[in-house]
């Protein structure tokens, strides 16, 4: 019997290949990989791998000729595959307008006569080809050719879905690891701005964005961006706001669920914030049930998310729901203790407005005390010299209380002194402080007061009533006037 020896040859080579292709390779190894060895098995002048995405239409295509050194990345965006194509697993003859010789015309400058197309079955699902090119109008027709190429495509397929594997258990084994260290992390920071960089960052990781913005939901109603990245034209931060139900943000907040948009141009609850965007990931941040933010992300490609990225984002937002809340509860400590602080600070220089110890005045005894019922207030008192013998008396009252009824009173108070040392008569000077008041504070605020002069020499006391209740005399006898 006579022994064919480049058929012995080519399946010791495909033996060969089938023990490459099984070794832990990358997905983008084993493409390189299938692209060599299947132009060393069949002497084709082209050797392409084509991916399809669901609509199996050409998602990424790959290609070597004989002499390179690696595999080419071709782009079949934007083109026209109207493709019928030839039998499958057959040589066939193409012409200068089939669709594939267009493609590799515009992009490689050259053209081919024969194409033998295998199909690729992943996980039982025609998911590409593996098509070999050759410049003659007869080719592959070499016995068991077509056999060896079918045989190393299938091994190839077998090669994918384990690589394929692989890269999920590493993906998951490294999402997980991820989240784990996240949570770790997220633990030793109080700070808001540091834990919302921290989760942005560690996101990037496992799910690519080109803009990302974290929404807290606020008592208005109103969800603020208090952290967000990629959005560049300062046009847009004035957008970074969305009321409850408004937009896809909006719209995660008011239902509590997550959403993934394919293409935003087709989605009328998209609220243009970016020109480049195409799709876009939205995740409530929910603690027990109750929804405190929002997680969106933004990619400039089509389809960039799956509903593996929404789980995973949602399980972001679960693991960072606790952590922004102690930071917002942090911040919102500090800034009361801050507040505390400077309201203590206010509170000492108001007392030094108000006398500190009881007037000697003969004949008389004056004295006063002021108990607020805030830290600081709007009451006010106090006993001014005018003259020898003569002293001034003065009590007051602001509207409202706190930090902008203080406020209010140190200015009355500076522009009484100041009138009352031009030596105007009360009169003049109550017209005068009524009117300084009346030029700066708003409508709804107002001082009440009562001013006079008490005489020492004479015993009378002369004042003006602006507003205030009327001031009360009591004599020796205990009488009230």
């Amino acid at each position: 019997m006579k022994i064919d020896k480049k058929f012995i040859e080519s399946l010791r080579f495909l033996s060969q290949t089938s023990r490459i292709l099984t070794q832990p390779l990358q997905k983008g190894e084993l493409i390189s990989t299938i692209l060599e060895e299947s132009l060393k098995l069949s002497d084709a002048d082209l050797v392409s791998l084509v991916m399809l995405d669901q609509g199996r239409s050409p998602d990424d295509v790959f290609v070597m000729s004989p002499g390179s050194k690696k595999k080419l990345h071709l782009d079949p965006e934007d083109f026209d595959f109207n493709d019928q194509g030839c039998e499958m697993s057959v040589p066939c003859e193409l012409d200068e307008n089939d669709v594939w010789n267009d493609f590799f015309k515009e992009k490689l400058e050259r053209q081919y006569k024969c194409r033998l197309r295998l199909p690729l079955f992943f996980k039982n699902k025609w998911s590409g080809h593996l098509d070999f090119y050759s410049r003659n109008s007869s080719c592959f027709e070499t016995e068991n050719m077509v056999d060896f190429l079918k045989a190393l495509a299938d091994s190839f397929s077998l090669a994918y879905e384990n690589a394929e594997l692989r890269e999920l258990v590493q993906k998951k084994t490294f999402e997980n690891r991820l989240l784990i260290d996240t949570s770790q992390m997220l633990a030793n920071v109080l700070e808001q701005d540091e834990v919302l960089a921290a989760i942005a960052e560690a996101l990037k990781l496992v799910v690519d964005y080109d803009a990302i913005s974290i929404y807290l939901l606020k008592e208005d109603g109103y969800l603020y961006a208090i952290h967000s990245k990629g959005y560049d034209d300062p046009e847009y931060e004035n957008l970074l706001r969305d009321k409850l139900g408004a937009g896809l943000v909006g719209w995660a907040a008011k239902t509590g669920q997550g959403v993934v948009v394919d293409d935003v141009s087709k989605d009328s609850r998209y609220i243009i914030a970016r020109n480049t965007t195409k799709s876009e990931l939205v995740v409530p941040i929910k603690l027990k049930d109750r929804v405190i933010g929002v997680f969106n992300i933004e990619s400039d490609r089509e389809n960039a998310y799956k509903e593996h990225d929404l789980d995973l984002l949602s399980t972001f937002a679960a693991k960072s729901a606790i952590a922004i809340e102690r930071a917002t509860l942090y911040r919102e400590l500090v800034m009361k203790r801050q507040l505390d602080q400077e309201v203590s600070i206010a509170r000492s220089i108001q007392k030094t407005f108000l006398p500190r110890k009881k007037l000697e005045f003969k004949g008389f005894d004056i004295a006063g005390i002021n108990i607020s019922s805030h830290q600081v207030g709007g009451d006010y008192f106090d006993y001014i010299k005018i003259e020898e013998g003569q002293t001034g008396l003065v009590i007051a009252d602001v509207s409202g209380k706190g930090i902008p009824a203080s406020l209010i009173m140190a200015s009355f108070r500076a522009s009484l002194i100041a009138e009352i040392r031009n030596n105007y008569a009360i009169r003049a000077i109550m017209q005068k402080v009524n009117r300084l008041m009346t030029e700066s504070l708003d409508q709804g605020n107002f001082v009440t007061a009562v001013y006079g002069v008490l005489d020492n020499r004479s015993k009378i006391f002369t004042f003006s009533n602006a507003g205030h209740f009327p001031p009360i005399l009591i004599d020796r006898d205990g009488k009230r006037t």
